[in-house]
């Protein structure tokens, strides 16, 4: 759900968004690869992740604050 948010700018921001599970979110599915396709030239390209360790989950979301929705540029 996040990710259709963040494409259509549903609440005027786009967030980061991180998996935790390396195994079931990356070659088990594919859906943080799907993600990663549809976010290719899009805002939101830079704040998807994916990993095993907890720790990581939130280092991510504290360095990737939410941005407003059609500022200039991907973010970053």
């Amino acid at each position: 759900m996040d990710a259709a948010r963040n494409h259509y700018g549903t609440f005027d921001f786009v967030s980061p968004m991180i998996f935790l599970g390396e195994d079931r979110y990356g070659p088990q599915t594919g859906l943080v690869e799907t993600l990663q396709r549809l976010a290719k030239g899009c805002q939101y390209e830079c704040m998807l992740g994916l990993t095993d360790d907890p720790a990581e989950v939130v280092k991510w979301i504290e360095e990737r604050e939410p941005k407003p929705f059609g500022s200039a540029g991907v973010a970053s």
